[in-house]
């Protein structure tokens, strides 16, 4: 009995010792792939502790490689479609704005045109960087072989060799798919991958346990709280980010119709009132002004629109929160799920599996959603 309430407490403590490491803002990049900090509560000959071993040893400094690549490539790249798209937009207000300072004040044209200049040439600087370099396919290439890595490291506790026992075969098998995703993937690797259909998963064929009801309890414990809350809170804050990124410009078609369409009427009765000579020769400056500069901002209005929209098209803020969400929302009820299971050896490694599946379908969608993406360089 002392024996029995002694693993319990051992499984309690793992359990704590996960939900806190899950509540450590300074793990939300690696958490589910550094074990280090969590298993203090596991014994080293338990199997579980054996395979986080070698995953730790053989795999994660081939993911951090790739993910270290990864954010990097995707840091420069957004910085240049954010100066690209930014240059592009300032380029054609300023090319509008110097009509109106012609008329308004030609000793001041050299300021729009030197703004102007530099704007140009600060886009076509990001473009030909952007375009040279070719940082979004190394970006979404990297992407693409960090999340392999990590949906290896959680299949890998579902395979027959783990459930049998056989850690020799087990790790042999590992380190041929870690060596097989060890080089920088290329874009072809990934586009054939992309060609793939969905699947819901290979089938799980039951095998002889050469595991106790301890270690699938263990690991029923562990997927639940490394691999799904982790990716539950991930998908949570991603679609509350790009949410709040998406409100400000959710209608921005109408107010933009309605700002451009209200300086042309200003520029039509500016034009007007001037005609008529209302207020006579001394007000007929300020129509003069009012008529060149309205006409100035209604051309203005859809090109800074226009500008927003590029934004948005090239970050999908709008799609990124629904699909984020939903993601959410799936996961959320395979927690639950997988709460209910116990420690049955085919269904825990079924639902890993099953799981597996949801997770290499969703980094699919999100990697054409990217190459779809209008990135402007």
């Amino acid at each position: 009995m002392a024996h029995v309430d002694s693993c319990a407490k051992g499984l309690e403590q793992f359990e704590s010792d996960l939900r806190s490491g899950l509540s450590n803002e300074g793990r939300d990049g690696d958490y589910d792939l550094d074990d280090a900090p969590d298993w203090a509560a596991l014994d080293r000959e338990e199997p579980l502790r054996r395979a986080l071993d070698v995953l730790m040893a053989r795999l994660l400094p081939v993911w951090r490689e790739a993910d270290s690549a990864s954010l990097a490539f995707q840091g420069r790249h957004r910085r240049l479609a954010k100066i690209a798209i930014a240059a592009g937009t300032c380029s054609v207000v300023l090319a509008i704005f110097q009509i109106a300072v012609a008329y308004q004040a030609p000793s001041l044209m050299w300021l729009p045109l030197g703004l102007e200049a530099l704007a140009v040439l600060a886009g076509f600087i990001a473009v030909g960087i952007g375009l040279k370099t070719q940082g979004d396919k190394k970006w979404l290439c990297e992407r693409y072989r960090a999340e392999r890595l990590r949906m290896l490291k959680f299949k890998s506790l579902a395979w027959e060799e783990f459930a049998t026992g056989d850690h020799r075969a087990w790790e042999t098998r590992l380190e041929a798919r870690v060596k097989a995703l060890s080089p920088p993937a290329t874009a072809a690797t990934v586009k054939a991958w992309l060609q793939d259909d969905e699947r819901p998963g290979d089938a799980v064929v039951p095998v002889p346990e050469g595991l106790g009801a301890r270690t699938w309890d263990v690991l029923r414990r562990y997927y639940c709280w490394k691999r799904l809350a982790f990716q539950r809170e991930y998908f949570r804050d991603r679609a509350e980010r790009h949410l709040g990124a998406s409100k400000p410009w959710r209608n921005l078609s109408m107010p933009v119709y309605f700002t451009a369409t209200g300086f042309v009427l200003a520029h039509f009765l500016a034009g007007g009132l001037l005609h008529f000579q209302v207020g006579g020769t001394n007000a007929a400056p300020v129509w003069n002004s009012i008529e060149i500069w309205a006409l100035a901002l209604a051309a203005t209005i859809p090109v800074v629109g226009l500008g927003a929209r590029v934004w948005l098209g090239a970050f999908e803020p709008h799609r990124s929160a629904n699909l984020f969400a939903a993601k959410h929302r799936t996961v959320v009820a395979m927690i639950e799920r997988f709460e209910s299971l116990g420690a049955d050896a085919h269904k825990v490694r079924e639902e890993i599996t099953r799981s597996e599946a949801f997770f290499e379908n969703e980094h699919r969608e999100w990697l054409r959603l990217m190459l779809e993406t209008e990135w402007m360089l």
